[in-house]
């Protein structure tokens, strides 16, 4: 009687989570009522998940939390989101945003705990997988049907030649693209862990969906963040297979259409939104010069209160265009420090931990974290890859899922 008690507990459990995993990237950006936008719903299921999850450790009387190296560091780095909300500008706008946060740990910490053996990290991937396919899908109807674009989201030099951008369920290409760099190396790991063809087939069409989606955003800093992740992979994997990494990337450059090309090719300091940013940076400079030690305060909704204040370069923008700029004005120079060092031990311990492994899991997990996160950060020196919340979760999703691999492999 008990053991089927925990059985149906543990199913409850994993199905709600793996149901919330699935709609936090398919769900769209408008909201499915006019009371609820979709960030709160999301944030309402994943708080639900949390409730199951605890509720069930106590009724079967296991423990709750089980502690993890790296723990340590993302608790100094909340600590000191939370010092940057004490002392915040706008308070009300800070501690929304440090509720999602929370919200986004305590979930990763679940998802961490509920990931016991190789079956369920699989099946989270595999739905995360199967999530990124539909969004991609209504990224093709976007290019095809509705070819949406807004002046703000390109160079003038570029509107003759590029006509449209997909977004899908996200709010712009920009942050579609975000999530498809931390998607594609998951897609690579799967393909990489099975061992049926039938898979192997299914995850390398996965790729190629998820990239050409990618192309399709026409996004520089999403291609250069492809980019490092997939080195970053491979390098892990085996520096040797470098070299055919290149030789595919040259081989591929004929069948390239000419508007994506250009698109790389305009890469460069004298494009009008990369001059941009640089009067953005600026402007945040002075926000840091004169919020030193604990910032503006937390969220990207009070630096952009904030930002009103230091008008004049450029108009209102949402965040820095850069992520390390943008939690260092947020949250000060005890943000920023608390952040360098939570990246810092992640590579450390992951790189650490992949020389060492003997277990092709194990290894292939700690690869697909270090990846993600390159891709992640190689994006966020252009973007705020923080900035929207469904990348957010994804993230610490990502890091939460693999950080569990730095202690030794539990097999099913």
């Amino acid at each position: 009687m008990l053991n089927k008690l925990q059985k149906n507990l543990k199913n409850i459990e994993l199905l709600a989570f793996l149901a919330t995993i699935y709609l936090i990237s398919v769900i769209p950006p408008r909201g499915i009522t006019r009371m609820f936008t979709e960030s709160v719903i999301i944030y309402f299921l994943m708080t639900v998940c949390i409730f199951i999850y605890i509720l069930r450790k106590i009724i079967i009387k296991e423990k709750i939390y089980n502690y993890n190296k790296l723990d340590i560091y993302i608790l100094i780095l909340t600590l000191a989101f939370i010092i940057s909300t004490i002392f915040s500008k706008v308070q009300a706008l800070s501690l929304a945003e440090l509720g999602a946060y929370i919200i986004t740990i305590l979930f990763g910490v679940a998802v961490r705990n509920i990931a016991s053996d190789e079956r369920y990290s699989i099946m989270i991937l595999g739905i995360i997988n199967i999530s990124s396919i539909l969004v991609c899908l209504y990224g093709f109807y976007q290019a095809i049907f509705d070819k949406p674009i807004q002046k703000s989201w390109l160079d003038p030099s570029a509107r003759n030649e590029i006509t449209f951008r997909v977004f899908s369920t996200f709010e712009n290409p920009n942050l579609l693209a975000i999530f498809l760099v931390i998607v594609i190396p998951i897609a690579l790991f799967l393909f990489l862990n099975t061992k049926k063809s039938i898979g192997k087939v299914y995850y390398a069409a996965s790729i190629v969906i998820f990239t050409a989606c990618l192309a399709l955003t026409f996004s520089r800093t999403g291609m250069l963040g492809l980019a490092a992740a997939i080195i970053i992979f491979i390098m892990l994997m085996n520096i040797r297979y470098i070299i055919f990494l290149l030789i595919g990337g040259v081989a591929l450059i004929p069948f390239l259409p000419a508007s994506i090309i250009n698109r790389i090719k305009s890469m460069g300091l004298h494009d009008s939104t990369v001059e941009y940013r640089f009067k953005i940076w600026e402007t945040t400079m002075e926000m840091i010069r004169d919020n030193p030690i604990t910032g503006v305060g937390y969220g990207s909704s009070t630096y952009m209160e904030v930002y009103r204040d230091y008008l004049g370069r450029t108009k209102i923008v949402a965040h820095a265009h850069n992520t390390f700029l943008q939690i260092w004005a947020e949250s000060g120079i005890v943000g920023i420090i608390a952040f360098l060092i939570f990246i810092l031990q992640i590579y450390f311990n992951y790189i650490k931990t992949i020389i060492q492994a003997s277990d092709k899991m194990q290894k292939l997990m700690l690869i697909l974290g270090i990846s993600v996160i390159t891709g992640f950060l190689v994006n966020g020196i252009a973007e705020h890859s923080f900035f929207y919340y469904k990348n957010m979760i994804m993230f610490y999703l990502v890091f939460f899922l693999t950080s569990r691999y730095l202690e030794p492999s539990k097999k099913s």
